[in-house]
């Protein structure tokens, strides 16, 4: 919850305190789960989801489309510990190796912060959360049919915005805080 947070938010105090926020929002809306049957995750995420576009929307802003770098540089020294799973950090990994991962998840991340809000929400939960089309449909309120389709599309969109940023001369941002998470 808080790496989604975080995707959203771009701050981690504020991702912080949102995450707390969902928390309490699940305790308080526990009598609403529907069981099993629709999944814990979905339904924790959707109300995350909430929690973090309801506080955009007190901040005054849209879902934000800034640079993650700043937040990213906050977290650098203190993230290093939680990143110890991160591909980059694995001793199976030759410098090299790890060096290109970490590049690759830096430019997927400039390329996310690029891509319109709904291309974000598809990619943050169907390939990053690795959550189900029908868990992601029942997370935006949509037909599978319609996430399906919109999906394809935020695939074709990401993909180009990362060839548009994979051009030589692009300048490299650090990783967004929670992306190892």
């Amino acid at each position: 919850m808080y790496a989604l947070c975080c995707c959203y938010l771009h701050n981690s105090a504020e991702a912080e305190e949102v995450a707390q926020e969902t928390f309490v929002q699940v305790f308080r809306n526990l009598a609403q789960f529907s069981g099993p049957a629709a999944g814990l995750t979905p339904w924790l995420l959707t109300i995350t989801r909430h929690c973090c576009i309801d506080r955009q929307r007190h901040n005054g802003a849209r879902i934000s489309t800034q640079s993650l770098s700043d937040t990213a540089a906050q977290q650098t020294n203190t993230d290093d510990a939680e990143d110890e799973d991160a591909p980059w950090h694995s001793s199976e990994l030759s410098p090299e190796q790890a060096l290109a991962s970490q590049q690759e998840t830096r430019l997927l991340y400039r390329a996310l912060q690029q891509t319109s809000p709904e291309t974000r929400d598809l990619i943050l939960l169907k390939d990053i959360h690795g959550l189900k089309i029908e868990e992601v449909a029942h997370i935006l309120d949509l037909p599978v049919g319609t996430v399906k389709s919109k999906w394809h599309r935020a695939k074709l969109e990401l993909a180009q915005t990362i060839v548009q940023l994979s051009a030589p001369g692009q300048p490299t941002a650090p990783l967004p805080e929670g992306a190892a998470s």
